[in-house]
């Protein structure tokens, strides 16, 4: 297919010429008796008039060029772009303060694990990584009140802990929610656990199940053990 506007020889499948940038499928037409000039032709087969290919073309549009194409869909495209991304950072933004949906019974599970794990290996610090602050507040309120053990001398009572406990093993070897139990209601979740607890204590050997229920907060987009029972 010959381009009516540079005379390029393009491919039949192009839909615009490679050499200009024009539409391969405009229409031409005679100045003299209006019929259809076909692609390349230089002279009207009904009435024999020279076409002026550069005069005669039916849609006056010109294709922009290859440059401004792209240079128009990369604008675009940032435009949408940050569009997205704003719409992302807002949809977080809410679900940070809302309490971020649902959580899921597996992410709880791992919450819980890692805590009775810190609890049984008698890791304060630990332990005090998946609680709330009002919770850590209130045990450590609790230690103070029974012990005299605040917030800046709990290395003191960790070491206590660990000359007591010096030789003994704790493994929580299962930990998973009941089924049907978890709740959830805005930032605060309650569910029930089933855990088995194999115990190695100053040579005593024993393997144990029980069971807890946690409740959830949702605190600093993260959630954390707020009670137990």
């Amino acid at each position: 297919m010959n381009c009516s506007n540079c005379g390029f020889n393009a491919n039949d499948n192009e839909r615009f010429c490679p050499n200009c940038g024009k539409e391969l499928s405009q229409k031409t037409f005679c100045p003299n008796c209006g019929s259809e000039i076909l692609n390349g032709a230089k002279f009207c087969e009904k009435c024999g008039t020279k076409v002026d290919v550069e005069s005669n073309i039916s849609s006056v549009n010109k294709v922009a060029p290859a440059s401004n194409i792209t240079k128009n869909f990369n604008k675009r495209s940032l435009i949408y772009i940050a569009l997205i991304a704003a719409a992302l950072i807002l949809v977080l933004f809410i679900g940070r303060c809302v309490g971020g949906g649902k959580p899921s019974p597996a992410k709880l599970e791992k919450i819980g694990h890692k805590f009775y794990d810190a609890i049984f290996d008698a890791d304060i610090k630990e332990a005090f990584k998946y609680v709330s602050k009002s919770a850590k507040d209130s045990i450590i309120n609790d230690l103070n009140s029974s012990f005299g053990i605040n917030a800046d001398n709990i290395e003191q009572l960790q070491n206590i802990i660990d000359k007591l406990f010096k030789g003994a093993e704790f493994d929580v070897t299962e930990f998973t929610m009941e089924d049907g139990s978890l709740t959830v209601d805005g930032k605060i979740a309650t569910a029930k656990f089933n855990f088995t607890v194999r115990t190695n204590l100053f040579g005593f050997s024993d393997t144990s199940s029980d069971s807890v229920t946690f409740e959830f907060i949702r605190e600093g987009g993260k959630w954390k053990i707020n009670d137990l029972n």
